[in-house]
């Protein structure tokens, strides 16, 4: 997302907040740490209104956590209610394609519970934030798009 740069970055604890923008989509990216979620989402109704999308990045690679994950979106969702998710898209990124191992975009629908939500348009992209573009990161936006 930040066009070829690799950024360094470290666990997240709490909430941080990063604006990228290029020629054709704004895009504000929340980094919600493990710890203090149940705190943070609440508040995502009211960032989110007049939002296009939602796009929901995964570690496919990392299989113990998806369900962590799964627990995390429905949370999100729940917070938005169901007139909002009416109303835009959900991308999901299931990332680090490029580790042997990584669940595929079916698997990472299926454990998310995605198939069972009603009302929503949604889509699971494989990619790999590492080499960006070249593992389905432009698709992705593409789809929103």
């Amino acid at each position: 997302l930040k066009l070829g740069n690799l950024i360094v970055t470290m666990p997240e604890v709490g909430l941080s907040v990063e604006h990228v923008e290029n020629d054709e989509l704004l895009l504000f990216c929340w980094d919600v740490g493990g710890q203090y979620h149940d705190r943070i989402w609440p508040l995502c109704s009211y960032y989110l209104q007049g939002s296009a999308a939602l796009i929901f990045v995964v570690d496919s690679h990392d299989h113990d956590r998806l369900g962590d994950a799964a627990d995390q979106l429905q949370m999100a969702l729940r917070e938005m209610g169901q007139h909002a998710m009416q109303n835009f898209v959900l991308l999901v990124l299931a990332n680090k394609q490029d580790l042997p191992g990584a669940l595929s975009a079916y698997e990472v629908a299926e454990r998310l519970g995605l198939p069972q939500l009603s009302g929503t348009h949604w889509h699971v992209t494989p990619c790999s934030a590492r080499t960006g573009t070249q593992d389905g990161l432009s698709d992705g936006m593409t789809w929103v798009q």
